[in-house]
């Protein structure tokens, strides 16, 4: 799990890397068109009205409390009596102070918006309501949730380009992986993996080989389980510290516990049992919402072992 943990960080930290690898990937299939080649038109006034009505700002209240602060700063109150009134804390009044504007808040979370741009953009989707269009991508792939995507939609529809209604675009522009699925994907076995998901990992390899590296290493690591002969972590451990490697902060992770961590590697011996008892037993309890005795707990557990 840890080792899952390592490698999805890995990917959400390629964000710029992985949007550009998903556009090379997809053009062997479909050609996608820049932005450029699309003819701009104005929005409507009934458009621009639509936009305006329909624009989800999760961060309204934020925006609200921000104005606030600075309205009654410029009045001439103190910060603890705007912090008494608003009843927030004044390092975060402060720093509004120190601010002209809001800025957006930025997920850490890239998602593939890119890839429905054109079928966004088709003059067919004109004065559609955003969550018939979060609604019509999200069934085609689409990995962001429905706040982002109208953030997104609004600077998209600020370009004022239009895609002629003659052209035919399909929603579905664009074959994407999320960092998670990327992760698995690289701990999995070629031939375990989906047909579909073969390809691209053999593209993400050629143009990183660290991350080739990585993969290496990862199931090297899982084999380590299997041998179950002793000096093949020490070995491992010492030809990532040698390499190139992203994972080097969990191979140091495992030495300052190498004992335990050997000790899982060479023996047959597991504490599976133990903790899957004990887990069982802390179901049972939360079942019990904390309002019995230790008599009926007992009871309970007998009752489920028997």
């Amino acid at each position: 799990m840890n080792l899952g943990d390592v490698t999805k960080k890995i990917f959400q930290s390629m964000g710029k890397e992985l949007k550009e690898l998903f556009t090379l990937y997809n053009k062997a299939d479909k050609l996608i068109e820049p932005l450029s080649t699309i003819e701009d038109l104005s929005l409507t006034e009934e458009e621009t009205e639509i936009i305006q009505t329909e624009t989800i700002n999760t961060n309204i209240e934020l925006q609200l409390r921000f104005n606030k602060v600075k309205e009654l700063f410029s009045q001439g109150y103190t910060i603890r009596a705007i912090s008494r009134s608003l009843h927030m804390q004044r390092v975060t009044i402060r720093k509004y102070i120190g601010m002209d504007i809001l800025p957006k808040k930025k997920g850490s979370r890239s998602t593939n918006f890119e890839s429905f741009q054109l079928f966004l953009l088709h003059e067919s989707n004109r004065g559609k309501l955003y969550t018939e269009l979060y609604a019509a991508i999200l069934s085609e792939g689409f990995n962001g949730g429905d706040s982002r995507f109208c953030g997104n939609m609004n600077e998209l529809r600020k370009s004022n380009k239009i895609i002629p209604a003659s052209r035919k675009v399909d929603p579905g522009a664009m074959k994407t992986w999320s960092p998670r699925n990327l992760s698995i994907m690289i701990q999995k076995d070629k031939n375990d993996l989906k047909t579909e998901d073969r390809k691209f990992p053999e593209q993400l390899y050629e143009n990183y080989p660290a991350i080739k590296e990585t993969e290496q290493f990862i199931h090297r690591f899982k084999q380590l389980f299997q041998i179950k002969e002793e000096g093949t972590l020490r070995t491992w451990l010492e030809d990532v510290e040698k390499s190139t490697s992203v994972i080097k902060r969990f191979a140091k992770a495992i030495q300052s516990d190498f004992q335990a961590v050997n000790n899982a590697v060479i023996t047959t011996y597991s504490n599976g049992q133990v903790e899957g008892q004990v887990n069982r037993l802390k179901n049972i309890k939360r079942r019990m919402y904390g309002r019995t005795g230790f008599e009926l707990l007992r009871r309970m557990v007998i009752f489920k072992s028997s």
